[in-house]
């Protein structure tokens, strides 16, 4: 993969991120206003962090952007409310990462530990 189509894989990363942000800006009010459609909620940001996950995968093996060193992503959610609570960090953190690594036209060192944890986050708010 070109450095290129490894910023446009990032850039698209960022746009994921960015929606998943405003999806989940969102639960509140349709907890409050039309809870029948609170899994709705859950499957659009799985599907979200999936294609995170997806990309990240696919760009850590392009660029064999591995972490050097142990970074800790934050706290890994167990459940479906652990998820609904930490989200909103966890996406801010990646949202902060990958900006970086954009900005500065640096490798994401962190793509593989941000995808994966992507992927935990999809599959706890998938089964719950």
């Amino acid at each position: 993969m070109s450095t290129i189509a490894s910023e446009s894989v990032l850039a698209a990363v960022q746009k994921c991120l960015d929606s998943a942000k405003l999806i989940s800006a969102i639960r509140p009010l349709v907890h409050e206003c039309v809870s029948d459609y609170e899994a709705c909620v859950d499957t659009s940001l799985s599907e979200q962090l999936e294609l995170v996950s997806g990309l990240l995968d696919e760009y850590t093996l392009a660029r064999e952007a591995y972490e050097p060193e142990y970074i800790d992503p934050g706290e890994e959610p167990l459940s479906h409310a652990d998820a609904v609570r930490l989200l909103d960090q966890f996406i801010d953190a990646a949202r902060n990462e990958v900006g970086n690594a954009l900005n500065s036209k640096t490798v994401l060192f962190t793509a593989c530990m941000i995808g994966v944890r992507a992927m935990t986050f999809s599959c706890v708010l998938r089964h719950g």
